[in-house]
């Protein structure tokens, strides 16, 4: 089966993150950032249905309540989505695996993993 892994040098936002942009400009700042990565990382892979797995480790030893925690996934699905990475990202074409945090004070970043599954498997 296909896969591809990846990590980028930044921590997921949080769902509060998200927000307290109290302006449109900043969220779509914040969107094009993560754009710009996902696009360097994926130039050239597609998926139909992958099992989506996202690792967020954090300078902080606390990590983000769960909605929190999955709210800012927000910008990271919607990029893939738009750099082709992912057909869509409703049930039909995305299944969310097992995301987990982690803490590394001197190495915050983001690991995607996207495995692509048979046709009907979920």
């Amino acid at each position: 089966m296909k896969t591809l892994t990846f990590t980028i040098s930044r921590s997921t936002p949080s769902l509060n993150e998200i927000i307290n942009k109290r302006n449109r400009w900043a969220y779509v700042t914040m969107a094009e950032w993560w754009k710009k990565q996902i696009r360097i990382e994926a130039a050239g892979h597609a998926f139909v249905k992958p099992v989506l797995t996202i690792v967020r480790y954090s300078k902080s030893p606390v990590g983000l309540d769960d909605d929190n925690f999955r709210g800012g996934f927000k910008p990271i699905i919607d990029a893939m989505r738009k750099c082709g990475l992912i057909v869509n990202d409703d049930r039909a074409h995305l299944i969310h695996g097992k995301h987990r945090q982690g803490y590394d004070r001197k190495n915050p970043r983001t690991e995607i993993t996207l495995e692509e599954t048979e046709c009907g498997l979920f």
